[in-house]
């Protein structure tokens, strides 16, 4: 009898296991297609909200262009100098004997001036946060993508900087051509294209590009240019604006317009870009970029609109890069010795980010400042320079830091000698070209005691001259400093051949602080 009761007992509990598994499925499925509907629906939403925009604008885009004059690119900042580095003789030229910094403490100056904020206009600032939402939700909603729309009729592989990729196709996209590059034209040619339902998947795509290789608005600008060139091919004026509708269509400010025989494409930037030109409209400088990137030469003039794409929910493209791009890790390594018997230090980074920050745009200091290391970079840093710094004072860290500054990097040399002309480094480039220069060092100091110490940190960008200073938490640090936000800073200067923390370089002026 008790084997018939536990019997039936055992038949219960699994015939009730398995209705709870099937209970959970059903939910689980009941849950997916809630979610399915309301991507759905809201993809609905953009799309007719797009279409009305879109309207609008191509018939817009039919209108005459006005004539604007192109501007030569913005000058950079003075000249970092010295050409030739600048050396103090330490004591012993041991950072553990250091005892350099003057008796008294100066103060640079009082008022502190923060450089390279984003730059707004009070018409944009009021609209940002709007935009913002709508980039967020349009992204969420549309990455998303039909399952079958990713069948292989569907999808091209590509590669971005020796990733690959997978990019949407559209026959129905790359049947569109433009007869010439005249407004009618470019209007009619916006008219044909909003009209293929395939923009959204290739819209979906390019986000979730954008998100899986964790890229800013030039990483996404680049995404996109990249599903152009697939779609259209060698035909260059219908890349150059499906490139333009598509950053339109995901919420950013761009325009194209029209120089001697080609179409080009304009992006406006919250950061200053130097030496590249552009146009001013309405306040805003919006940068020329031929497709194949070749550089704008030899015209004055340039035929464009002023009306911006759904301007309430638009943003220009801020360039800071505030995470490691996921592009395939190719390992390069650079050695560098230090200390009085050369020990020899392997620093390894990607040098697949080299060939991306090649392309990227010249741009104000606080974006090299403020990259983030690549996770390889990140590795060697603390597995070569950790063990230097290890149970030491902040101050004599920061000395130590400095002093591998000096040894490691004996290889100063400006940009005119280098380039022929000014080009500052992300905190990789140092360790793939085989010079650099007071800017350069500067940032590459700055996120080593940051790497390392957890110190905050400031740059120091002098009329003629860049360099750092240091907050410490423990050590009261003598020598030069400056107060901003209410923290002392103390000046460390990795150009400043033998100098440790609060000696600052003579003769440099007053600094303009630049912050995270």
């Amino acid at each position: 009898m008790m084997k018939k009761i536990l019997l039936i007992a055992t038949i219960l509990a699994i015939a009730s296991c398995f209705g709870y598994s099937q209970t959970r499925e059903d939910f689980i499925k009941s849950r997916n297609s809630s979610r399915q509907n309301y991507v759905a629906e809201k993809n609905k939403e953009y799309q007719k909200y797009l279409a009305e925009i879109n309207n609008e604008f191509a018939e817009y885009l039919k209108e005459q262009w006005s004539a604007f004059d192109v501007q030569e690119g913005m000058p950079l900042p003075l000249k970092p100098q010295p050409v030739e580095p600048v050396s103090v003789i330490p004591s012993e030229g041991n950072p553990e004997d250091a005892d350099l910094s003057p008796e008294l403490e100066q103060i640079l100056y009082d008022v502190v001036i923060q450089a390279e904020d984003l730059e707004m206009s009070p018409k944009e600032e009021t609209n940002f946060e709007k935009a913002t939402k709508f980039i967020d939700e349009l992204q969420t909603s549309i990455i998303d993508m039909a399952p079958e729309y990713e069948s292989s009729e569907n999808m091209l592989s590509s590669e971005i900087y020796n990733t690959p990729i997978n990019v949407c196709m559209s026959e129905k996209l790359s049947n569109i051509k433009l007869s010439d590059i005249h407004e009618t034209q470019v209007g009619n040619f916006w008219n044909q294209v909003m009209t293929v339902d395939d923009n959204y998947q290739i819209i979906g795509k390019c986000q979730q590009l954008k998100e899986n290789l964790k890229l800013n608005d030039w990483g996404y600008y680049l995404i996109c240019k990249n599903a152009a060139e697939n779609i259209f091919g060698d035909n260059y004026n219908e890349k150059t604006v499906y490139t333009v509708f598509l950053l339109c269509q995901s919420g950013y400010n761009a325009k194209v317009a029209r120089c001697k025989e080609n179409l080009i494409i304009m992006l406006p930037f919250y950061q200053n870009s130097y030496c590249q030109k552009y146009i001013e409209s309405d306040g805003i400088k919006y940068y020329m970029f031929n497709f194949n990137d070749v550089p704008v030469t030899g015209n004055n003039t340039i035929y464009t609109y002023n009306k911006i794409f759904n301007e309430v929910n638009s943003k220009r493209l801020n360039l800071l890069i505030n995470d490691e791009p996921q592009f395939n890790a190719k390992t390069a390594t650079k050695a560098l010795s230090y200390g009085n018997d050369g020990e020899i230090m392997n620093f390894n980074y990607n040098s697949n980010l080299i060939d991306y920050y090649k392309d990227y745009p010249l741009v104000d200091l606080k974006v090299y400042f403020n990259a983030a290391l690549s996770k390889e970079l990140s590795k060697s840093v603390k597995s070569c320079l950790q063990p230097l710094v290890e149970g030491k004072s902040e101050q004599l860290s920061v000395n130590t830091l400095l002093d591998f500054m000096y040894t490691s990097f004996d290889n100063y040399k400006s940009d005119d000698e280098q380039f022929g002309h000014e080009k500052w480094f992300f905190c990789e480039e140092m360790l793939y070209y085989p010079f650099n220069d007071c800017e350069d060092r500067a940032v590459f100091f700055a996120n080593l005691v940051s790497k390392l110490l957890g110190l905050d940190v400031v740059l120091l960008e002098y009329p003629y001259h860049v360099a750092a200073a240091v907050c410490f938490k423990d050590d009261e640090v003598k020598g030069k400093y400056l107060m901003y936000d209410n923290k002392k800073y103390v000046v460390c200067d990795p150009t400043y051949f033998g100098a440790y923390a609060g000696l600052e370089m003579p003769e440099v002026g007053e600094p303009v602080v630049i912050s995270r």
